[in-house]
């Protein structure tokens, strides 16, 4: 089969759902293209050389093909208007390359316009998705609040184009169930063409295997056996609410448990400094994600505290607790079921209310607590969720329609 991921910019080394899928599948044997801009993820957050260019390379890349893991990827033309990136290359590759199936990430990026708009003049089958949740998009709950100005231009540019455009669509993959309704209710898109299929773990990569190098990490990062390490993976800016969990460490701290957080990521450095002022807690930069693994294996507990993110996963697969803000609206998500059946994968606290989280964490105080709920989740986590099964499921839903 061969099958085309259209996405507006693009990075090998990174650990999104584009990057695991299209390795997946092509480790299944199948002939994968990527279709992008010359644009690198981040490529215009002011420190990109700093933090990213010695991993990912120069923020912009030279067009043509490179071949990555099996993956072919295209760089083609483009046109940058703010982060909007019509890829003005894409038609043509598209002739070259005869899909038989087309993959987007978001039904309402140009991108995706053009290939809805030409796959009449072509054969192949159109799938795209939805990553967009309630927390970083409030015009879903906000609707009513919003200007009699900003309804009509949502409404002209994004949901009636879009409810066009949706004819051409095969299915729409929503990450969340918060995720399916806003494509529903602010894209457009029919409930019968919306599939929920969660984010997944590259079980190659993240898992529970503890060797001398974990415990070297640990030591070196300054932990010592009796601490309990909480950590936090991803961008580091206000709406992700890095200062909850520096919060419930000082609370913990002040009852006399040794409780530390260590910030993995980069971000805004004026969130950065104020985190730095805590005690009990330490930042480092951003790393690729084959640097991740080692630092879930030496932590105990990993908080996220607003934001769902495929980070609760990867740590969960290395056998770790995890503990989320019960405002990520993916209850059933992050743990295979609904808020009020047993949690498998994340433990929830009250959103905004580090007291709440602080309580949470110091339930997982004991070790041995740590070890059962922590090989539970992972074991849902490989049994489930790992990339090659959800990339399987596509797969049969591809076939479906060719």
């Amino acid at each position: 089969m061969k099958i085309v991921f259209v996405i507006r910019w693009h990075s090998n080394q990174m650990g999104y759902m584009n990057n695991c899928l299209a390795e997946s599948f092509a480790r299944m044997g199948h002939e994968v293209h990527v279709i992008t801009s010359k644009y690198q993820s981040y490529f215009n957050i002011p420190n990109y050389n700093e933090v990213y260019g010695k991993f990912l390379g120069a923020p912009i890349q030279p067009l043509g093909t490179e071949i990555y893991k099996g993956i072919h990827v295209h760089r083609v033309s483009s046109i940058r208007i703010k982060n909007r990136i019509i890829l003005t290359g894409i038609l043509s590759k598209l002739r070259e390359i005869k899909p038989d199936i087309i993959q987007t990430f978001d039904g309402h990026e140009p991108s995706t316009v053009v290939v809805s708009l030409a796959k009449p003049f072509f054969k192949y089958k159109l799938f795209t998705g939805v990553h967009t949740i309630l927390i970083t998009f409030r015009q879903v709950v906000n609707w009513k609040k919003l200007t009699w100005k900003r309804k009509l231009f949502w409404s002209a540019f994004f949901y009636w184009p879009s409810k066009i455009l949706v004819r051409n669509y095969e299915t729409c993959y929503a990450v969340t169930r918060d995720a399916s309704m806003i494509a529903h209710k602010m894209f457009g898109v029919p409930y019968h063409k919306i599939k929920v299929q969660t984010l997944g773990v590259d079980a190659l990569l993240y898992n529970n295997k503890i060797d001398d190098s974990v415990l070297t990490k640990r030591k070196s990062l300054g932990y010592s056996n009796e601490d309990i390490v909480c950590i936090y993976t991803g961008k580091i800016t206000d709406e992700k609410k890095p200062l909850l969990l520096c919060k419930a460490i000082e609370e913990l701290n002040k009852k006399g448990l040794r409780y530390k957080a260590i910030f993995i990521g980069a971000g805004k450095e004026d969130i950065i400094a104020e985190i730095k002022k805590f005690e009990n807690v330490q930042v480092l930069n951003f790393m690729p994600g084959a640097e991740l693994p080692i630092h879930y294996k030496m932590a105990d507990i990993a908080v996220w505290p607003n934001s769902i993110t495929t980070s609760m996963l990867d740590a969960a697969a290395c056998a770790k607790p995890v503990i989320v803000s019960d405002s990520v609206y993916a209850y059933d998500e992050v743990n295979g079921n609904q808020k009020t059946k047993p949690q498998i994968i994340a433990s929830f606290f009250e959103t905004e209310n580090h007291l709440d989280l602080a309580e949470k964490l110091e339930k997982f105080k004991d070790a041995q607590h740590r070890k059962e709920i922590g090989e539970k989740a992972m074991q849902y986590i490989m049994d489930n969720l790992s990339w090659d099964k959800l990339a399987e499921k596509r797969l049969e839903e591809y076939r479906k329609v060719l």
